[in-house]
């Protein structure tokens, strides 16, 4: 069984690293069409009509990072689109929005949340929303 180390995942937007980030989850999803009749015992699915992925990436905050946090803040005020968020797995593995099978394929920050807490650091976390497909890929 291969096996990565955590430690060497990263959140990037283009090149652009974003500082300061200690977790991140992408869950993808699927609407399943049901195909069950009356007296059916168990649940039957048809196929999938849609699918949809969303990630949430969390950390320290950090109001120097122009390039990374604060460039994601700017993109949930506006909402701007993020076609090349970047999900590092270990150094070259990353999921990103599938341009190549839908041109069109980007991604959104949907929320933005800050945390202050006199016990700790600054904290930050941001969820994305994509908008087509994702893939995982590598440099």
């Amino acid at each position: 069984m291969a096996v990565k180390l955590s430690k060497n995942g990263k959140v990037a937007v283009a090149s652009n690293t974003v500082a300061e980030q200690g977790t991140w989850t992408l869950t993808i999803s699927n609407e399943l069409a049901e195909a069950g009749a009356f007296s059916d015992d168990w649940k039957k699915i048809a196929g999938k009509t849609t699918g949809s992925w969303t990630a949430t990436f969390s950390g320290w905050g950090d109001s120097t990072d122009t390039n990374g946090q604060i460039a994601l803040e700017n993109a949930a005020i506006s909402g701007t689109a993020l076609a090349t968020i970047r999900l590092y797995e270990d150094a070259t593995n990353y999921w990103v929005c599938d341009t190549d099978s839908d041109a069109n394929a980007t991604a959104y920050v949907s929320s933005y949340a800050a945390t202050v807490d006199k016990s700790t650091l600054n904290a930050v976390t941001f969820t994305i929303e994509g908008s087509g497909p994702v893939h995982r890929t590598s440099d």
